[in-house]
């Protein structure tokens, strides 16, 4: 007797909408996998401070990485961790498919004063005096 082993799915959800989308959205989602021929065992949620975790576990192995990946995104998975998670893929990483609790960096937002005139007078000023 084959045994196989199931796969979970991860999906980063950035918004925290109603209760009832919440409940159409893994109506959909259970949909969309069956009629992709997969069968759902179950699907968590977990809270974040900006939307959802969700776990889902299927009753089927998927063994390509790459098929994961696909099914994340048309669950709809953050497009970014996406991306993020095909590079991965491409360069073969063992762990590529993580869903973070913490921030670990965030691209630094520009200074509203790089562009200002009035820090263009100051700089003169001072290296000119």
């Amino acid at each position: 007797m084959l045994i196989t082993m199931p796969t979970i799915l991860k999906c980063d959800i950035d918004f925290k909408p109603p209760q009832e989308w919440l409940e159409l959205w893994k109506k959909t989602r259970h949909i969309l996998l069956e009629k992709l021929g997969y069968h759902v065992h179950d699907i968590f949620l977990h809270p974040t401070d900006f939307g959802w975790h969700v776990i889902i576990h299927l009753g089927d192995e998927v063994d390509d990485s790459f098929q994961v990946n696909m099914l994340q995104f048309l669950l709809g998975d953050d497009h970014t961790r996406v991306k993020i998670n095909f590079e991965r893929n491409k360069r073969g990483e063992k762990y590529w498919n993580i869903l973070f609790t913490n921030v670990i960096w965030r691209k630094p937002l520009e200074h509203p004063c790089d562009k200002c005139r009035i820090l263009e007078v100051v700089k003169e000023v001072t290296y000119h005096a």
